[in-house]
């Protein structure tokens, strides 16, 4: 979120024991969950700078870490070099701040399918040829 640490929140639904994948969500359950992790994280980090994307099992909100957030953590966790990155969104639902490119889902990812009984949940495998893969590969 603009080189800032991040508040992360993520949400996910389960029916009758089985995770119901996010392209699956209604809008009402989209709403819903959007709602519950704003909520979640009132009164923590920067309003100004938050940002909804979907993953295949979660909704997820990153919001930046407030100054006062801020002063609260080790110096070590905004002087060290960062080790690696999360996975890709699979779509941006909202954001108060546009992200950089290598926060942006892949243009073309290739889907790997963990359970084929299961098609609908996927990890996206990047395509590492689209702008965002490419900016991934260079963080």
């Amino acid at each position: 979120m603009c080189g800032r640490p991040v508040w992360l929140a993520s949400y996910s639904l389960r029916r009758n024991g089985r995770i119901v994948a996010t392209g699956r969500y209604s809008q009402q359950q989209r709403r819903a969950a959007v709602a519950a992790l704003k909520h979640l994280l009132v009164g923590v980090g920067d309003d100004s700078m938050q940002r909804v994307f979907r993953m295949n099992v979660t909704i997820c909100l990153h919001k930046a870490l407030s100054r006062a957030d801020e002063a609260r953590i080790p110096r070590e966790w905004l002087t060290e070099a960062g080790r690696d990155i999360a996975g890709m969104p699979v779509e941006i639902i909202e954001e108060t701040v546009t992200g950089a490119a290598s926060t942006r889902p892949c243009a073309n990812p290739i889907r790997f399918v963990v359970d084929h009984s299961r098609p609908d949940l996927w990890i996206p495998t990047p395509c590492g040829r689209c702008e965002s893969c490419e900016a991934r590969a260079r963080v």
